[in-house]
């Protein structure tokens, strides 16, 4: 018969991996709290990191997509971290849903899938952020010029990354399962428990299976992440002090190359240097900032191993465990945020994109309430109306016009893309040439 220890925790007897009498521990769920409002007060907060979460994330990965000048190796990254962060936020209802009822009603199969995508989620976010520094660490230290990685290279990384969580952590989606107690005064009461028990064989699965996550999926990633940052920031300050040097031999190179010529090569390299400097700078805030919030959450499942096998003395609650977890999940909120509201090209798309939605939007009412009138006066005096508000969508050759001017401006931005990037190859040739002419005369 199930005996609740305190908010958190069970006893009841294990019949299906024989660990005999023991104690349980309740994760989501928490039990005969004194004040039934702090539920909705969680459920409300989860709330809030659930919409910002998938709005921030979607918006992240539609302006991506939809531009192709945002279509680097990078950002296919960033898009990956927003599809982890929207999976991990599909969560949260679940998790709020459980703090409001107290007693887990979703099912077992929800119960094995819900921890389970937690997880591959976290090390996926881990790995990604990863996959982005070397990304950064080969076209900055190995290959200044160019990035080796391709769009082809970095999604079939995406699909490794999550094909090796996904097997990876499937004994979490075997080990976690309901139990149901007797609970209260009456032996009819029942209620029932989503929780973890790991298999009862000679050698303790539980801590080979910890040791591996926590190497695999924390320690391996942050020290890769470590290493290739600092790299890139050393060979960032190489490069700042060899541009300063570069600046201080003006005079030579005036005399070498002409004072515009030098001007020019001085202004592309700072201007360069600068660029790698701020994406960097981003980089690094988004990961310290992801290792900030995912550690508490990383910590806590230790600690809950450790406070549940003593059986006795239980010092840790569920709302612990809660607490981490809304850490974990504000985080799904941090990576759109540090990638648009830092990046001003982004934040340039995404107001045309928002202006573009608003001009179809209004084109598509403006169709809706023609359709529905049925007296040509009335239709006369509507366009008449919407002349004024929304001129763009009210002549249709006008429009088609407009589209055709249009496509051709665009076919001429392409022309011009085209031609900027071979002058920008050019130029880079340009200022090799030019640095080693300018050691060799030094």
């Amino acid at each position: 018969m199930g005996n609740p220890v305190n908010h958190s925790y069970f006893y009841n007897m294990d019949n299906v991996f024989n660990w005999g009498n023991r104690a349980y521990f309740t994760y989501y769920g928490e039990f005969g709290r004194p004040f039934k409002w702090v539920g909705g007060l969680e459920a409300s907060l989860f709330a809030v990191v659930f919409i910002v979460s998938l709005i921030a994330n979607a918006c992240l990965a539609a302006v991506v997509l939809r531009y192709r000048e945002l279509r680097t190796v990078t950002n296919f990254f960033i898009i990956n971290l927003a599809l982890a962060d929207c999976l991990f936020a599909a969560s949260i209802p679940l998790v709020a849903i459980t703090r409001v009822s107290e007693t887990w009603i979703l099912g077992d199969t929800v119960c094995r899938l819900l921890l389970y995508f937690q997880f591959v989620c976290g090390a996926v976010l881990l790995w990604t952020l990863t996959m982005i520094s070397l990304e950064r660490y080969r076209c900055i230290v190995l290959h200044p010029m160019k990035s080796r990685l391709t769009s082809v290279h970095a999604w079939i990384l995406i699909l490794i990354i999550w094909l090796a969580f996904f097997v990876f952590f499937i004994p979490v989606a075997l080990w976690f399962t309901v139990i149901e107690f007797p609970y209260g005064s009456s032996p009819v009461t029942k209620i029932k428990v989503c929780t973890l028990v790991f298999p009862n064989i000679s050698w303790r699965i539980s801590y080979v299976f910890i040791t591996l996550t926590l190497g695999l999926t924390c320690l391996l990633p942050i020290v890769w992440l470590v290493f290739n940052y600092y790299s890139i920031f050393l060979k960032l300050r190489r490069n700042e002090q060899k541009w300063q040097e570069l600046t201080n031999r003006n005079r030579l190179s005036a005399i070498t190359l002409g004072a515009s010529e030098a001007e020019n090569l001085a202004a592309f390299d700072e201007v360069r240097h600068k660029k790698h400097c701020r994406t960097i700078k981003i980089l690094i805030l988004d990961v310290c900032i992801t290792i900030l919030m995912w550690s508490p959450i990383i910590v806590m499942m230790g600690l809950i191993h450790y406070d549940s096998s003593k059986n006795t003395g239980f010092v840790i609650d569920s709302c612990h465990f809660i607490g981490t977890l809304f850490i974990a999940l504000a985080n799904t909120c941090a990576n759109p945020l540090l990638y648009g509201f830092l990046n001003t090209q982004f934040r340039r798309c995404l107001s045309d994109m928002g202006q573009s939605c608003w001009l179809k939007s209004c084109w598509f009412l403006f169709n809706s309430s023609s359709s529905d009138t049925s007296s040509s006066n009335t239709i006369s005096l509507e366009l008449e109306t919407a002349s004024k508000s929304v001129p763009t969508v009210l002549n249709v050759a006008q429009r088609e016009s407009s589209v055709e001017s249009l496509r051709d401006k665009l076919d001429e931005n392409s022309k011009a893309k085209r031609q900027f990037k071979n002058l920008k190859r050019e130029w880079s040739h340009f200022t090799i040439a030019m640095r080693d002419k300018i050691a060799q005369r030094s």
